[in-house]
């Protein structure tokens, strides 16, 4: 199984011939996921400097079309064409007269502030239509002048053949403007017609073409700027304490440093957190990196007023811990299963009068021994402290694995966690557990060595229903095929999938159902593409409930309005007045109500809707 591409940008040099899109689909393949995009459209006759981001980083492509871009652009004078470049048909034209002094000074008067009106071939929506296919449609928009900057526009060189003119030059606009358009008007002011015959993009933002690769030489070797790097280049940056990482990561705000956004915000450990902007002297996120990051240790009550202890590490376990009950596994979704297994460690601690300590596991190990099969996980390691803190458990130890963590033998494994900090003085863990090197550990062995260092160790039987055992795995699949009612019944709850809202194409509200669009962690298990009934959740940086709504729950690509992200949505009934951008939320899932549909138009999709949103208000009692 390979290893899947890490986050980050890869500078293209585009060829000529080949769309933006084109170019996008070969590096999907170089890296191995199809969460590619870019920033900053090329035409097919254009080459030059294309961004293109991985995984996350995807994420930083919207702002990075913010920032200036240049080009060394070839514009003949004398010729108009159908869509202002070499590639369309020619519609006009006549002879260039004007001088040089003349030319330079149609030029600087193009230079600057200015009002430009895009190609009718430009892929701006007019009426939810693109305009290239509404011009092939024989049906050419009109198009709006928008404003936008020409920071330099300088001819290196003119060359007269004829009635025919070739102005070369160099050109540094900001983000939406259209050179082809600059030929266009060049040409309209001259009397002549002009289109664009060349164009090069010889950087955009920090991106040169220095550190652009050609598609051949990715091929070879595909160079990725990592995450961090490429935010630190492209944005002011912020360092964060650890207490201001964390609640960014939850979406909360922080106090403004007066600095313009965006503005690049990177925790202690250099990891960043999200790119942020100042509202009224708060600085609030756009988009979230790293959500809800967890505090190496963490010292809080739960709601019965006892304290639990959450460790990273046993070096965080108090010196003067006493013994305690260890449970251990990996618990995610602290399922029915796990309950079996966490209630009979806290009946051998009422026995024993001594407090339970769970012990689990960050990254997941399957990630770690068999790197990119990172099983979609169930919780968040901060849901899964709290769902264990309610069951009773007092503490909960999480260990980082790594590879030197897995190659501890069973013995060593046993001496360093549960004998030397955590004092066990019994283990409790299920049947099938597996520990240590290729985990050649098991419960007989747990035992066996429970006798040298001096605890007892048992194995509790799996739970099983409806014929399948309950395990994490079954979870997973039921909810991979959709079945959340399966998936709760295994739970003991309905899943929850957490994250920060975000903004979206806002399709829902202008359709009369405004939803909060999630941004989950990676790898959070979400449901099948559908259509579901549930709960929309807010809550705080510590994951208490704040407020909770009825919903109607869409999973999927939107199909009605073409290929796009997979996104998870929820449209609180009845709810229209809802600001929850950059809260932290939560999704429950109760039962599924459909697939996912491509509707022939948009008011079939409308009428749909309406009966969901009717399933899902009798099914919540909302």
């Amino acid at each position: 199984m390979t290893t899947p591409s890490p986050s980050g940008l890869v500078i293209v040099d585009k060829p000529a011939g080949l769309t933006s899109h084109d170019v996008v689909d070969r590096i999907r393949r170089l890296a191995g996921t199809r969460k590619v995009g870019h920033a900053g459209t090329l035409d097919p006759m254009a080459t030059g400097v294309l961004v293109v981001g991985i995984e996350k980083a995807t994420r930083l492509l919207g702002y990075l079309t913010l920032t200036e871009k240049e080009y060394r652009a070839t514009i003949r004078l004398g010729v108009s064409t159908s869509t202002d470049d070499a590639e369309g048909e020619v519609t006009g034209g006549a002879a260039c007269l004007a001088s040089d002094e003349e030319i330079r000074a149609v030029v600087k008067a193009l230079t600057g502030e200015i009002a430009q009106v895009p190609p009718q071939v430009s892929a701006i929506k007019v009426n939810g239509q693109r305009a290239y296919k509404l011009t092939r449609a024989g049906a050419a928009p009109e198009l709006a002048a928008r404003q936008v900057t020409v920071h330099e526009f300088s001819i290196t060189a003119i060359r007269r053949d004829g009635d025919r003119t070739d102005l070369d030059a160099i050109i540094r606009c900001s983000s939406g403007t259209y050179i082809r358009s600059l030929a266009r008007d060049l040409g309209t002011a001259l009397g002549t017609g002009g289109h664009l015959v060349a164009l090069r993009r010889t950087k955009v933002g920090p991106y040169g073409e220095a550190q652009a690769r050609s598609l051949d030489m990715l091929a070879e070797r595909l160079v990725v700027q990592p995450l961090e790097t490429a935010a630190a280049q492209a944005f002011p940056r912020r360092d964060l304490s650890t207490d201001e990482a964390r609640s960014l990561s939850h979406g909360g705000r922080l106090a403004g440093t007066g600095v313009a956004g965006p503005v690049a915000a990177f925790a202690p450990d250099g990891a960043l957190v999200a790119l942020i902007e100042e509202d009224q002297s708060r600085a609030r996120p756009l988009v979230v990196f790293a959500l809800g990051l967890v505090p190496t240790v963490l010292h809080d009550t739960d709601d019965r007023g006892r304290t639990v202890y959450r460790w990273r590490g046993v070096a965080d376990v108090p010196p003067d811990w006493g013994d305690c009950v260890a449970t251990i596994g990996v618990f995610d979704g602290v399922h029915r299963g796990h309950q079996r297994i966490i209630g009979r460690a806290l009946d051998l601690g009422r026995e024993r009068g001594l407090p339970v300590v769970v012990i689990t596991f960050d990254p997941h190990p399957d990630e770690v021994v068999q790197p990119g099969s990172h099983p979609p996980f169930l919780t968040t390691l901060r849901r899964r402290g709290e769902l264990l803190a309610g069951l009773g458990a007092e503490a909960m130890v999480v260990l980082p694995f790594d590879l030197e963590f897995s190659r501890l033998t069973p013995d060593e494994f046993v001496r360093v966690v549960l004998s030397e900090r955590l004092h066990a003085a019994a283990a409790v863990v299920g049947e099938n557990f597996r520990f240590g090197h290729k985990a050649t550990g098991d419960v007989p062995l747990l035992a066996k060595l429970g006798e040298k260092y001096d605890f007892t160790a048992e194995g509790v039987p799996l739970l099983a229903g409806d014929g399948a055992t309950i395990s994490s795995t079954y979870i997973r699949e039921r909810l991979a095929a959709g079945d959340v009612a399966a998936a709760a019944d295994a739970l003991g709850r309905p899943h929850r999938v957490e994250g920060v809202v975000v903004r979206g194409h806002q399709r829902g509200r202008a359709l009369g159902f405004p939803t909060a669009n999630l941004e989950s962690p990676p790898h959070t298990a979400i449901p099948a593409d559908g259509v579901y009934a549930g709960w929309l959740l807010t809550m705080d940086l510590d994951g208490t409930q704040i407020e909770r709504w009825p919903a109607a729950i869409s999973v999927g690509t939107n199909p009605t309005f073409g290929a796009g992200e997979r996104t998870v949505e929820a449209y609180a009934l009845d709810r229209d007045d809802l600001d929850l951008y950059g809260a932290h939320a939560a999704i429950e899932f109760t039962a599924r109500l459909r697939g996912t549909v491509r509707f022939d138009s948009v008011a079939d999709l409308v009428v749909q809707m309406h009966s969901d949103v009717d399933q899902a208000r009798v099914l919540t009692g909302g």
